[in-house]
């Protein structure tokens, strides 16, 4: 195994399977539909050019609530775009969703406007919005982050 070989490398690799404190995750979340999907890197220890970035699903992003989500750094908040903009049915008591990890490859670009669900979840200061189908959620727009109550 080449622990120098590619963009990104973690601590503490050196035998086989042996990352240090900070393994690569497999299970990343999808930024398109909030899915947890199986997505190993290419290499053990090695975060090569080809390899996704998004958060990982064990993220302690994920128990957080809406107000603490959006004041924790490498966390972002994800909405009901329907029950976010009051522009169609709202069943849900609050249109937070959940909080989940921003993607490993952050971004500092500005402005959270006609972002796509991968570069909102790069950007620390955006939120997205997410409408329910019958398999999940999908993504629908980039907000910046609401005021924390």
């Amino acid at each position: 195994m080449l622990c120098a070989a590619a963009a990104a490398v973690v601590a503490g690799c050196g035998q086989p399977g042996d990352c240090g404190d900070v393994p690569l995750e497999d299970e990343l979340v999808n930024p398109t539909t909030l899915a947890c999907e199986v997505h190993p890197p290419s290499e053990p220890c090695v975060l090569g050019p080809n390899d996704l970035t998004w958060g990982a699903c064990d993220s302690a992003c994920r128990a957080l609530d809406e107000g603490t989500c959006l004041t924790t750094a490498g966390c972002r908040a994800a909405y009901d775009h329907d029950c976010f903009f009051g522009v169609g049915p709202c069943t849900r008591l609050t249109p937070f969703l959940g909080c989940y990890p921003n993607d490993r490859n952050l971004d500092t670009v500005t402005g959270c406007a006609g972002l796509d669900a991968w570069s909102c979840s790069r950007h620390e200061q955006c939120a997205g919005t997410y409408r329910e189908t019958a398999d999940g959620f999908m993504y629908a727009r980039c907000v910046p982050d609401p005021t924390p109550a």
